[in-house]
């Protein structure tokens, strides 16, 4: 059967006694080329290139600029409303509250200490934030966040989790990033009927 979201191939697995339901992963990993996004976008057929360089000038016309950031209290709280923004768009329910305490967890397992942020800005606002982590060579996307009240189709989240990240892993001596699906309901899953 095709691959579906976890809550309908539970229902599938339901209603036929033999079914199965196998995890797939949710994780893309891509090597971080040597020249960074200019290097990937030369790597893509034009279609695929015009349509990365369209949507990177229209985040920069917009006035937005990416700003690299380690986890201070002030960012951590603006991350911790934008990424319970963006969960609750897609039907999470646990909120700020529940953010702040994963990165109190953080803070004491020191895990903190290896994450950084990608923040699209506009003046001084935060628009949105990814929050990444680093170990070793890999560099890990973990969490997006986003205003959704300012909604202009600029792109941030290609932008943040595909584009300058890119660049940023280059610089920074990173050879593989992976991009993780963060909430378990959008993972795709493919149930098995035997």
């Amino acid at each position: 059967m095709p691959f579906m979201p976890l809550h309908q191939a539970l229902e599938v697995a339901r209603y036929y006694p033999h079914a199965r339901v196998l995890m797939h992963s949710g994780e893309a990993t891509l090597s971080v080329p040597a020249g960074g996004l200019d290097s990937q976008l030369q790597q893509l057929c034009s279609h695929h290139r015009v349509r990365a360089n369209a949507e990177l000038a229209a985040f920069a016309r917009l006035g937005n600029r990416v700003e690299w950031c380690r986890l201070d209290d002030y960012l951590l709280e603006a991350a911790a409303e934008l990424i319970a923004n963006n969960r609750g768009k897609y039907g999470s329910h646990q909120g700020i509250d529940w953010m702040q305490r994963i990165f109190d967890g953080q803070k004491k397992s020191s895990v903190i200490n290896t994450a950084v942020a990608a923040v699209a800005k506009r003046g001084e606002q935060i628009l949105g934030v990814t929050i990444f982590y680093r170990f070793g060579e890999t560099l890990h996307a973990r969490y997006y966040g986003s205003n959704y009240q300012i909604d202009d189709n600029d792109f941030r989240y290609f932008v943040l989790n595909y584009y300058y990240s890119l660049d940023y892993a280059a610089k920074n001596g990173i050879r593989e990033y992976r991009l993780s699906i963060s909430a378990l309901s959008t993972t795709a899953v493919r149930p098995i009927v035997a």
